[in-house]
């Protein structure tokens, strides 16, 4: 299964998600192989859902409580999530980390918490230009993947692994092709020794209509989490329509 998820992140309005979703479901969509997911903000999320019929787009959060309930002032609970149909949540996102202070031991939490309710995880791991610079790319995945997934049961899920270079979202400079390859071949094979899974592994970063074709070469790409381009239904769905020809 490949994978082609929109996250579109403090953007869209209710109408302008409904506008999306109705443009997107006009295209072809028949090709099963790819799951398209999207992540749009949580008040369009039930709205999307009563105009939702493709069986090959899932709806996604960007984000969740770790508590099933209680005094958490503008959170949100998986039970809200789950009472929408929602199936998937993005977790320890770049920018949820750097805004919010969302730490390692944080989103083991909200992985635990999900896992153990239902809801189906994409967790996001990636350096800064700073430890890129100073060779401790590896070492940062290391420590990010061990922590979040310390003491959870991760077989037989669908967790997908999202690596998204901070230095690369949002820039419009996306990871070469090789650096891409090496650390993705790294993440799979380290979640083979150390948890012995084999999950999908995607790539966040600028990526475009006009450079994912490349990044689909690579054996371990599992396709693609996307952020500004997502925010355009015929640039999303030219991103889909590239996967879908591989």
């Amino acid at each position: 299964m490949k994978y082609c998820i929109a996250n579109w992140k403090m953007n869209l309005t209710i109408s302008e998600s409904i506008l999306f979703l109705e443009e997107l479901q006009k295209k072809n969509l028949q090709n099963t192989k790819t799951k398209i997911i999207l992540c749009p903000s949580f008040t369009s999320l039930n709205d999307i859902n009563n105009i939702l019929f493709s069986n090959n787009i899932e709806l996604g959060a960007q984000n969740v409580h770790q508590e099933l309930k209680g005094a958490f002032t503008g959170e949100i609970s998986i039970n809200m999530l789950k009472e929408i149909e929602c199936k998937w949540v993005i977790l320890g996102h770049s920018e949820r980390r750097q805004h919010f202070n969302e730490e390692d031991v944080i989103i083991n939490d909200k992985l635990n918490a999900v896992i153990q309710n239902g809801l189906n995880p994409i967790l996001c791991i990636g350096e800064n230009q700073l430890q890129r610079d100073k060779d401790e790319t590896f070492s940062v995945l290391k420590s990010q993947l061990n922590t979040a997934l310390y003491n959870i049961n991760i077989k037989n899920i669908n967790l997908v692994i999202a690596y998204e270079p901070i230095w690369a979202i949002g820039t419009g400079v996306n990871a070469t092709c090789k650096q891409i390859d090496e650390v993705i071949n790294w993440i799979s094979e380290f979640l083979l020794q150390e948890f012995s899974i084999k999950v999908p592994i995607l790539y966040g970063g600028s990526v475009t209509s006009s450079n994912c074709s490349s990044m689909l070469d690579l054996e371990k790409v599992s396709g693609f989490l996307i952020g500004t381009s997502s925010l355009d239904v015929n640039e999303f769905y030219s991103i889909y329509s590239i996967i879908n020809e591989r």
